[in-house]
């Protein structure tokens, strides 16, 4: 890089730090980050309907669509916001159910061998069998009912939740153990200022990935045999050769996912961690 481009790069930096004074704050640049790259996805998007209108909707007529969804009465007697109340009871009773296995079983397994050994066997096979097999197998044993999403999702979600903080346990440092039972510290004191403070990151890191992985599996298992979801409705757009209202639905999914991550889960992170510093 010579003289010019630093001399360029100084004068763009200046700009930026004329017109944002606060520029060189953290929390303001993730802002100004996270505005430029939702703009820039609207504006590829918008680009993307002029060159291929029939395969691309605008972002206008899918939002439009996408609030005409939640407060009108769809094909199945339903409005959007029905299908989408429907999907996430689903998700919440199976996230408490997979985040709660997960728990107990991870923190069993990293603290008694013989159940780390017995159920590190089964792992593999737990963990790559196809959820859509699985899925179907269920529905067929149970029923095309929703009972069988939570069932099968539910034991199929919690195996990776499961490594993840059985790893947390592992990598706990055993000298602080070691310490606490050489001064007798007491076992709720032990959890409280030692376990509970190493595995909070790997907690959230499980519940953000069993949130994701649950989502994807409660959807695929409402298109493939439920008429009640946003999954179901997905599949009957998809059988009518309807591009606009599938992208409403995906923006109404998107906005549910952005709003428990940045309304739920970061305000959750802030408080347990902030202890940490900045």
């Amino acid at each position: 890089m010579n003289w010019k481009d630093v001399s360029i790069l100084e004068f763009t930096f200046s700009i930026i730090d004329t017109i944002v004074p606060n520029w060189n704050d953290r929390s303001m640049q993730k802002s100004l980050v996270s505005t430029g790259s939702l703009v820039s996805f609207l504006l590829l998007w918008y680009v993307g309907s002029v060159i291929v209108p029939d395969a691309i909707p605008a972002p206008d007529v899918v939002f439009a669509y996408t609030f005409d969804t939640i407060t009108s009465t769809g094909p199945r007697g339903k409005t959007g916001f029905d299908h989408l109340f429907i999907s996430l009871r689903r998700v919440a009773v199976i996230g408490a159910i997979s985040l709660t296995a997960t728990l107990a079983i991870g923190i069993t397994m990293g603290l008694n061998e013989t159940v780390e050994d017995v159920v590190s066997m089964w792992l593999p096979l737990w963990m790559t069998t196809p959820d859509i097999i699985a899925l179907l197998f269920f529905m067929i044993l149970m029923g095309f009912e929703g009972i069988s999403v939570i069932v099968v999702v539910s034991i199929f979600a919690t195996p990776f939740g499961i490594v993840n903080i059985w790893e947390g346990i592992q990598d706990l440092d055993r000298e602080l153990i070691e310490m606490g039972q050489t001064f007798e510290t007491g076992t709720v004191t032990m959890w409280r200022h030692v376990y509970l403070p190493h595995l909070l990151p790997y907690v959230f890191a499980s519940s953000r990935y069993l949130l994701g992985q649950i989502w994807k599996l409660v959807l695929v298992g409402e298109a493939i045999g439920l008429n009640t979801g946003m999954g179901s409705i997905v599949r009957l757009w998809f059988t009518l050769g309807e591009i606009t209202p599938i992208i409403a639905y995906l923006v109404l999914f998107m906005v549910v996912v952005l709003g428990l991550e940045y309304i739920v889960l970061k305000p959750l992170e802030r408080h347990f961690f902030k202890w940490r510093p900045e």
